[in-house]
């Protein structure tokens, strides 16, 4: 009895964790299917930022879509895998449009679902420069609205098996 009363805690606990259970505010996601692709930045490879622990790399699609990357080996030239589960995280994807040369990106950060219940929506912009190689970060929105200047530059690297954008965010929440 005891060993079923425990089986069912712990099944209980681990269903309350799939990713399905993840909320999050679709309706402020304001940018989503707005992008209109023009080559203003390049899409053929990932944008990274080499930070204290490690590499930061940022996928832009043509559809529109954005998520953030794995862990990455900028000595060839293969981008790394979603894989199925990542694709179901709201906080790894978002949403973004380009407007002049001023990038526009919505995101969910993977803080505040305890405050809120949910997911609520980030936002930050970047200047496009060299080509559209070059993203500079200068502008940060969190989730509750407070606005931060900030100087983020990511450079681009290409791929030769850049992953595609498919995503939770892309059906109806």
């Amino acid at each position: 009895m005891r060993t079923t009363v425990v089986f069912f805690a712990v099944s209980c606990s681990l269903i309350s964790c799939l990713y399905s259970r993840l909320p999050y505010d679709s309706k402020a996601l304001t940018y989503k299917n707005k992008f209109v692709f023009s080559d203003q930045i390049k899409m053929n490879g990932y944008f990274y930022r080499e930070t204290e622990t490690g590499i930061r790399a940022e996928y832009f699609f043509e559809d529109g879509y954005y998520s953030t990357g794995g862990s990455l080996n900028l000595q060839n030239n293969l981008c790394d895998t979603l894989d199925k589960n990542v694709r179901k995280i709201p906080y790894a994807w978002g949403c973004f449009i380009i407007e002049n040369d001023t990038l526009k990106l919505q995101y969910f950060p993977g803080y505040g679902r305890d405050k809120y219940g949910k997911f609520m929506t980030g936002e930050r912009w970047a200047k496009v420069a060299d080509g559209g190689t070059t993203i500079r970060y200068f502008r940060k929105k969190d989730i509750d609205g407070k606005v931060a200047q900030i100087d983020e530059v990511y450079r681009f690297h290409p791929c030769n098996n850049k992953p595609a954008s498919t995503n939770v965010l892309m059906g109806s929440n």
